[in-house]
């Protein structure tokens, strides 16, 4: 063609200041409308930075009155339209006349691409796509953080991610009728911060089509974890029909991830037809609006959604940031480093060190507990003034639930205690106050498949526990899920008096003069022992079902997710009749009746 709308951005506008007169010389614009024109001219000049991103109609746009009930408000939006209208004009002018007459060849053609970028702005489009680039807030520089600061954080937040202003950017570009197409990665969908974008995307728009692509070499050798979509503006009045999901993101690193392109275009060509396709779901849009903070979870059953409208693990339990020292190796020591007498066994008893919680590996119930922090006065007054100024004081030397970051697990946190900013705790607080179901709970497979829905994108966070559904149990199963919660940290506490490096080691493995004999004695002992936490676990996970009142299909899809629990697996007769014999002689930590019959139906 003669003439595209394919243009350069890379021209330059001289200062405001040389231009002023020309747009308010004359004119009765308000201190505001001119701030407005300013604000305008100077994105203009920085078009080479900011590109698409700039936005003028929409700078005007924002000065029309949001109340339409108000008397006046007919003859301001006149005015303002007016104003709009001679401001464009002279934005024009200013663009074309800025040349001046003489100007080379080159300098004209790039006032052409002002004029174009300009025209560009300012229409509304059928259709916008983009694979915009994808930035954090926090890589962004000066220059573009004050930017998108300024356009793009209010008052909806889309200035999480450069990402993010793109697709604002796209939507607004978008005539009523229009549709967006979109590619990019698919944190979006579920982080918290992302909350107003999903909240503009359902309040706005209609998802027409959605695909969870995942982690993937999509383009080639570069691996991303895309999503791609098509929003249709809901000028169209689609707004009340069905959007379309295709999940995909479940084969993300299995031997199946090679084929995701295959079974995206069959979904595709399913939906055309109108077949049936195990990786499309269909629901109203309206129905991601149900769970707090708009998650983009569209595979649950409704009954299952229906469990989001309750309450949630935020009203029963604090969960608390720790201690950063800000100097680790002056107040932190491992518990054999420091002089018996020196460690605190209760509260108040003024010993300088005291148990200190730190994160550490995967390990359930109990145990981890090997640090001790100087907490005398002194230490404690320097500790105040230094790393984060100890935070959530009320919590300390209470008893808790305290987790671990790496592969997410929960166990008991002892009074007289205190915890690292790396070990968080969770406190029982509100009308729920029995912290051994709150712990079973935290450590069930179906409280991590619903944290996994809320934030399938990193580890389990803070936000996403708090977000969780909580229902309370009938006082019959909250006791039994106690019993076997309490069995499962007493048999932890046993084993850890056998670890080197927990502080309640006491006990040999082996005899010195019976090695062999101890060590095999040991060993089926610790076997046993483990044996009986994950059968209390898979009873433990049963009940919890029946309290959320899964549906055999809701069931199966948890299991799907988080995998079965061990404690579920068959075994053989001969190995079933030998450990209900041990089970028989075990009096320390006996088995519940449910794990009995449990055992019988394995």
């Amino acid at each position: 063609p003669a003439y595209t709308h394919v243009v350069s951005t890379h021209f330059e506008l001289p200062e405001y200041s040389k231009v002023k007169d020309a747009f308010i010389s004359g004119s009765d614009w308000n201190e505001v409308q001119q701030k407005t024109i300013h604000s305008i001219w100077e994105d203009l000049r920085a078009a080479y930075k900011f590109g698409s991103l700039i936005r003028v109609e929409e700078q005007l746009d924002a000065l029309l009155p949001v109340d339409s009930t108000d008397m006046f408000a007919n003859q301001w939006k006149a005015d303002m339209f007016d104003f709009k209208h001679q401001m464009i004009n002279t934005l024009r002018n200013q663009v074309h006349q800025w040349t001046g007459e003489g100007s080379n060849e080159y300098s004209l053609a790039k006032a052409n691409d002002a004029i174009t970028f300009l025209d560009i702005l300012s229409m509304k489009f059928d259709v916008a796509v983009a694979n915009p680039p994808y930035t954090d807030s926090a890589d962004f520089g000066a220059e573009l953080k004050e930017f998108v600061g300024a356009n793009y954080s209010k008052p909806l937040k889309f200035n999480s991610n450069l990402y993010a202003c793109f697709i604002k950017r796209c939507c607004e570009l978008a005539g009523d009728d229009g549709k967006v197409g979109m590619i990019h990665p698919m944190t979006f969908m579920y982080i918290k911060t992302f909350e107003d974008v999903r909240k503009y995307i359902l309040n706005h728009t209609h998802i027409n089509l959605f695909v969870e692509y995942g982690l993937s070499n999509l383009f080639g050798s570069v691996m991303v974890d895309p999503a791609f979509y098509v929003l249709e503006k809901d000028g169209g009045g689609t707004k009340n029909n069905d959007s379309l999901f295709i999940s995909l993101d479940q084969y993300t690193r299995t031997p199946q991830e090679k084929y995701k392109k295959q079974y995206c275009q069959e979904a595709l060509n399913d939906i055309v037809t109108k077949s049936q396709n195990k990786h499309v779901y269909q629901l109203p849009q309206s129905k991601l609006k149900e769970i707090k903070s708009y998650p983009f979870i569209y595979w649950i059953s409704d009954e299952f959604r229906e469990k989001f409208g309750s309450y949630s693990l935020e009203d029963v339990i604090s969960i608390r940031q720790g201690i950063a020292t800000g100097a680790n190796d002056r107040f932190l020591r491992f518990w054999w480093e420091v002089e018996p007498n020196n460690i605190s066994k209760e509260v108040g008893d003024n010993k300088k060190w005291k148990t200190y919680s730190k994160g550490g590996p995967y390990k359930k119930w109990s145990g981890n507990l090997w640090l001790k922090i100087a907490f005398d006065q002194e230490n404690e007054s320097i500790l105040e003034k230094q790393g984060n100024h100890l935070p959530s004081r009320k919590f300390y030397f209470k008893e808790g639930i305290t987790y671990s970051g790496k592969g997410t697990s929960f166990r008991e946190f002892p009074k007289n205690s205190l915890f690292d900013v790396g070990g968080s705790c969770v406190f029982v607080e509100g009308e729920y106050d029995n912290r051994y179901y709150i712990l079973a709970f935290l450590n069930s497979k179906l409280c991590f498949y619903i944290a996994n829905c809320l934030n399938p994108t990193v580890n389990v966070q803070v936000g996403d526990l708090k977000r969780v559904p909580f229902i309370k149990p009938s006082k019959e199963l909250e006791t039994k899920i106690e019993y076997l919660t309490k069995n499962n940290v007493d048999i932890k506490r046993e084993l850890c008096k056998y670890s080197l490096i927990e502080e309640s080691y006491g006990k040999l493995i082996f005899e010195k003069d019976f090695v062999y004999n101890s060590l095999s004695s040991y060993y089926d002992y610790e076997n046993a022992l483990e044996t009986l936490i994950l059968l209390n676990e898979a009873v433990i996970n049963k009940m919890i079902f029946d309290i959320y009142a899964l549906s055999t299909h809701d069931r199966q899809m948890v299991l799907d997710k988080e995998d079965i629990p061990v404690g579920y697996y068959r075994i053989s007769s001969q190995a079933k009749a030998a450990y209900k014999e041990w089970l028989s002689t075990n009096m320390e930590f006996p088995a519940s009746p449910e794990v009995l019959k449990h055992i019988d139906s394995l």
